[in-house]
């Protein structure tokens, strides 16, 4: 809204301005002598940057065009171009209209006798798209084209586009505006070029002399798609003459069908015969008048029925699909039914408002001049808003807000805000009352919070549900004073006088503690005719009204704050700050307290990033008494997310904070790596290498997977979330580690940025040989070499090596033979008698041995990494003497000892006194017993 200062050359008052002048001059300047003249504009629905008009959201943008300027029967497309503004595909049914001396053109050149055209589109998101129609003018003319975008029905609204078109005989142009074809003034009705449809209903009455005339007004609603009557319209009955002025017979108005009936005698007054008659439909009544760019009213005569016949005639009025005009009967429905419910809710109705329609501007806007106390008020309507109905509740209701306040322009809050604005636009108290109101007026005419929105495809935010006092449509401004945001502002003349039977989001319910009490409302603006939303609670507390605590809650809930308040404090504890990962469910926690001891609830919320805005609702309304919610993330798409959280306490203090990490949701969530060495197969063994390699491998695969590890000597260590560089290509390598046991703990981290579990892979190191084994030596008392049976065994034994890292595996022994006597061993390949192995905690051996050897042994450790240690020293040497088979006892020398056991033994078989090995012990035995007696 502006404030223009108008010089007092203004054409439409000289008389007035003239008194004025001579008041000036007579009084000189003192004070107080003239009132400015003054006109406050109100442009809404526009796109000037220098004044203030409303912007509402829309599906399209779009611009209608014809490919050239074509002559009488010439063809030319009609295109119209269309660019989606939404953030999801559309659906729409294009409709062109053309004017009568117009026709479509067939693909065969016929012409089409259509006068509408529907064509079905699809916009993907944020696209652009076009559809043509071939046309051609038969007549000269002035042309209006249109073409109107009809969305699915949660779009709140038509669009209309038009161009215009200009036929002479000689050439056609492209004017910048509608030009109308015909001047509609106050004249003789016979001379207007539009008739109302005239007929005979019914043969003259029985009654004689007397003549009914009646019919009904109608239009074509380009939103609708339908004929729908014209009601409260003004029909005059005329009687004409020829030597005098037309005679006004009788006027009335149409009912809610659009009808009206007259009933007179059929005399003519002047010659006395029958009577010529006809009559006149007029934009105007008591409530509104339409007139056109140049002030003039509009009207529709009918055909002059000349000396009619008694009975009934029908009169009717049809602005039909082509016609130009059918946009007046939208604008006078629409008005006629804004006024009808501030009649029936309070009883209140302002004087008959004038619309301008169409003008000439770029935007619609309410006016009103004030010159002394002389109040001059119009609507003006562009061309097009004559369909918006919702553009023209709010122009009406700033006119209602006028007359509310008794004119009196020192009272009427128009605000210094000059700049296009929204709902949720942040200015001055002024401003926001003047357009609050008339925001509040969208939705009050048809009882329906959607008509106020915050998007056109969406139904939240609406004026019932939103946060536009933080000056952002999504409620993620700053601003902290609602009392200067018109959508506010809007809200709670919204809350204040909805009902449980109000369409919005939540039928049949009314949740804010007050219920239709738009007459306590009405009584503050018309009586005490408060300058902005705080002077309201101020009148409403003065006047006592019921509620105020509730109305306080409904100011503190748009961000009005009526009494001081702290808003409750909250902090989401997890996810924490290195976040957390969900598969069908996670427990999200937080700590919330408020300082006035309040109720408060919590809104919980998910966001792909920590900016306010875009957030999806999780679970909203949780009690103050509950600080974790189970969230069921199995329908979640797969993402990182973060958790947003508003405690907002009864007089909607509140406080925002977002988790400091992410909530990574993985309905197939990354197992931990699975750890495998070529060095170190198998983790209980130990091995001999200290350059350990391993492969790390995750399902699904990916060559650049990232990971976090810890190489140390415990079994439990988590990796931090840090990324390692030196993992190449799902492999690592470790060089010269010391000896012992190693444990790799290992993450992988998934591409949506959480990190697995940790894998625990342990592998041993020994490179270090065992020590030499000391102390090898032969067992005394521990042979059996003197023993008289066979075999002859030997024992060896050795002190244990020493090897403290993986341990002493076994021992490795070699037994050397040399002739016997030898004093000096020979260890070569040759004189080896005997290789084995022991357990390494076994520190001895016994062995089988031949006689007349010479035996020397050595020793040497293994450790459990295969790591072999230096051979002992050569051990002393042990002999073994040759046996005679005749010293029967083995006592080495041949006595009657001797003879005794062949004689025990005598004839047995397979007896050790068996001397000459025949397997029986017979007398020859006895006789090599007695040659080598005393041997």
């Amino acid at each position: 809204m502006q404030i223009v200062t108008k010089y007092f050359h203004n054409s439409k008052y000289p008389c007035f301005i003239l008194l004025i002048l001579c008041f000036w001059i007579f009084h000189g300047f003192s004070d107080g002598a003239i009132s400015a003249i003054c006109s406050i504009r109100n442009p809404d629905l526009a796109n000037e940057t220098n004044r203030a008009y409303r912007i509402r959201p829309k599906a399209v943008e779009g611009k209608l065009s014809l490919s050239q300027t074509p002559r009488l029967y010439e063809t030319a497309e009609l295109t119209l171009h269309l660019e989606s503004l939404i953030n999801e595909p559309l659906k729409a049914k294009v409709r062109f209209v053309i004017p009568p001396g117009m026709f479509f053109v067939g693909e065969d050149s016929s012409f089409l006798q259509n006068p509408a055209l529907l064509q079905d589109i699809y916009l993907p998101a944020k696209s652009t798209t076009q559809c043509s129609v071939t046309i051609t003018a038969v007549k000269t003319g002035n042309y209006t084209l249109q073409a109107s975008v009809y969305t699915s029905p949660e779009y709140h609204s038509t669009q209309h586009f038009y161009t215009y078109l200009s036929v002479s005989d000689t050439q056609s142009t492209f004017p910048k505006s509608e030009i109308q074809s015909v001047e509609v003034v106050r004249v003789t009705p016979k001379f207007a070029p539009r008739k109302a449809d005239v007929r005979l209903l019914a043969a003259p009455a029985a009654q004689a002399g007397m003549v009914t005339v009646r019919g009904t007004a109608a239009y074509f609603d380009d939103n609708e798609l339908r004929e729908l009557p014209i009601r409260g319209l003004k029909v005059i009955f005329f009687d004409e003459n020829n030597k005098s002025p037309d005679e006004v017979i009788a006027i009335t108005y149409t009912n809610e069908q659009g009808e009206y009936d007259f009933s007179v005698k059929n005399i003519d007054r002047e010659d006395n015969s029958k009577r010529d008659l006809y009559v006149v439909f007029y934009f105007e009544n008591n409530v509104l008048s339409i007139q056109d760019r140049r002030d003039r009213f509009y009207e529709f005569p009918s055909e002059i029925i000349f000396d009619a016949q008694d009975g009934e005639w029908e009169f009717h009025l049809l602005l039909n699909q082509q016609d130009t005009m059918r946009g007046l009967g939208a604008i006078h429905n629409t008005i006629i039914e804004a006024h009808d419910v501030l009649m029936n809710k309070v009883g209140w109705e302002r004087d008959a408002i004038q619309i301008r329609w169409p003008t000439s501007d770029i935007f619609s806007y309410y006016e009103v001049e004030a010159i002394g106390f002389h109040i001059s008020e119009v609507i003006n309507l562009i061309h097009g808003d004559e369909w918006q109905r919702i553009a023209i509740f709010h122009e009406y209701g700033h006119a209602v807000m006028t007359s509310a306040y008794g004119n009196d322009m020192n009272k009427v809050p128009f605000g210094n805000y000059d700049r296009s604005h929204w709902v949720f636009t942040v200015s001055d108290r002024d401003f926001a009352m003047s357009e609050g109101w008339a925001e509040f007026m969208e939705a009050a005419v048809d009882d329906d919070a959607l008509n106020v929105t915050g998007y056109i495809n969406a139904d939240i935010p609406n004026i019932e549900s939103n946060k536009w006092w933080t000056g952002d449509v999504d409620g993620n401004g700053s601003n902290t004073h609602g009392e200067i945001v018109e959508g506010a502002v809007a809200s709670v003349f919204w809350d204040i006088t909805d009902t449980a039977i109000s369409h919005d989001t939540t039928p049949l319910v009314d949740d804010d503690g007050i219920s239709d009490m738009f007459s306590q409302l009405w009584e503050i603006l018309t009586n005490d005719r408060p300058k902005d939303i705080i002077e309201v609670a101020s009148s409403w507390q003065k006047r006592n009204f019921d509620n105020y605590d509730n109305l306080e809650l409904i100011y503190a809930t748009h961000g009005i704050l009526l009494r001081p308040n702290s808003p409750p404090a909250i902090t989401i504890t997890s996810p924490s700050s290195e976040g957390a990962m969900a598969n069908t469910s996670y427990t999200i926690t937080w700590i919330a307290y408020d300082k006035d001891n309040e109720a408060y609830t919590v809104d919980l919320f998910f966001d792909t990033d920590n900016i306010p805005g875009g957030e999806t609702e999780i679970k909203t309304t949780i009690p103050n008494n509950v600080a974790r919610f189970e969230w069921n993330t199995s329908k979640i798409s797969e993402g990182r997310y973060y958790i947003y959280a508003i405690a907002r306490d009864i007089r909607a203090g509140e406080n925002k904070d977002y988790s400091d990490g992410p909530l990574m949701v993985d309905h197939s969530p990354l197992p931990p790596p699975v750890i495998t060495s070529s060095t170190h197969p198998e983790q209980s063994r130990w091995y001999a290498n200290n350059s350990p390699q391993f492969i790390l491998k995750t399902t699904p695969y990916k060559p650049e997977r990232q990971y976090s590890y810890v190489l140390n000597r415990t079994p439990d260590t988590i990796p931090d979330t840090r990324l390692e560089k030196d993992v190449t290509e799902n492999s690592l390598v470790f060089y010269n580690l010391g000896d012992g046991t190693w444990w790799l703990h290992i993450r992988a981290q998934d591409d949506l940025g959480y990190w697995t579990d940790a894998t625990h892979f342990q592998f041993n190191v020994d490179v270090s040989k065992p020590s030499r084994v000391e102390n090898v030596h032969w067992v005394d008392g521990k042979t059996n070499i003197d023993g008289a049976s066979l075999p002859i065994l030997i024992e060896l034994a050795w002190d244990a090596a020493d090897d403290s890292v993986s341990g002493i595996a076994q021992y490795h022994i070699s037994i050397y033979s040399n002739p016997a006597g030898v004093k000096s061993p020979n260890i070569s390949v040759g004189h080896l008698f005997s290789e084995d192995t022991v357990d390494g905690n076994t520190l001895s051996k016994s062995f089988t041995v031949d006689e007349a050897y010479t035996y020397f042994a050595r020793v040497r450790a293994e450790d459990h990494a295969g790591l072999l240690g230096d051979w002992s020293y050569i051990s002393a040497s042990v002999t073994v003497p040759r046996q005679h088979p005749w010293d029967v006892n083995r006592d080495n020398k041949v006595d009657i000892a001797d003879l005794v056991l062949v004689k025990i033994h005598f004839g047995e078989e397979g007896s050790d006194a068996d001397v000459n090995s025949d397997g029986v012990v017979d007398i020859l035995d006895l006789v090599l017993v007695g040659q080598h007696f005393g041997e």
